[in-house]
């Protein structure tokens, strides 16, 4: 099934009016873990959830009308990771040889690093009121808000901009 946002609305043992534990937070989680391969636990063997022998996550999204879809799996010790590409209602591997040459590939189509999906996307109440308030200067909370709104192309243009400005005044 394919949508653009979702909505998710937790049940802690069958009560509507219970959302703490009923799992929100996990779904979360494995999207970034999928995505980006980033866990909030202490190392990452503690995926693995506590008497089974491995993790799998796989996640499928759509991206300029393309279908791609996300394996990682996980077992003490190893990892695998997989990116694939659906063509002609086939999963089609894009996947490099290693799992850092996947990493690169999949950072290059989502064009969003890990910080942006998790402040834009996945807005955390206490994660990132927390992280921005417990900046300890203007120049951290400044780089809190540009990774949190993807701002850091706009220094980079700058920089052209002023870079192409001097050359155009040492040609006059």
């Amino acid at each position: 099934m394919l949508f653009r946002s979702a909505l998710v609305l937790g049940q802690h043992h069958g009560d509507p009016t219970l959302s703490n534990a009923a799992g929100k937070s996990t779904i979360f989680r494995a999207i970034r873990y999928a995505l980006f391969g980033t866990y909030d636990v202490s190392t990452i063997d503690r995926i693995i959830r506590r008497g089974e022998k491995k993790c799998i996550v796989e996640f499928e999204f759509e991206l300029n009308h393309i279908q791609y879809k996300i394996f990682r799996a996980r077992s003490k010790g190893t990892s695998t990771l997989e990116l694939y590409e659906k063509n002609n209602h086939e999963w089609v591997s894009k996947s490099s040889n290693t799992n850092s040459n996947i990493e690169q590939e999949i950072s290059k189509l989502l064009e969003l690093n890990d910080s942006a999906f998790n402040n834009i996307y996945l807005f955390s109440q206490k994660d990132h009121l927390y992280g921005f308030l417990s900046a300890k200067n203007p120049k951290e909370r400044l780089e809190i808000i540009k990774n949190a709104l993807l701002l850091s192309i706009y220094s980079k243009l700058e920089q052209a901009t002023k870079e192409q400005i001097t050359e155009i005044n040492r040609n006059i």
